[in-house]
């Protein structure tokens, strides 16, 4: 995937992923993921036409109770 995003935007953004090993399984459509962070990255391309960084990072929420 991240050859994929990498791709998508050219060679003068540059594309880094933060996403650890020990994130627990969620049930989601890949394919409506892949699509989903394929549209952010074209769209922060697009936002900047000189180039620039961009960074996709995956956490786990903190869930308090109140």
């Amino acid at each position: 995937m991240q050859e994929l995003l990498a791709r998508s935007v050219g060679s003068s953004v540059e594309t880094t992923t933060n996403v650890p090993g020990d994130l627990p399984s969620v049930l989601v459509d890949g394919d409506q993921i892949e699509l989903g962070l394929l549209n952010l990255v074209v769209n922060a391309r697009d936002a900047m036409p000189d180039g620039g960084k961009e960074s996709i990072s995956v956490t786990t929420p903190s869930l308090r109770t109140l």
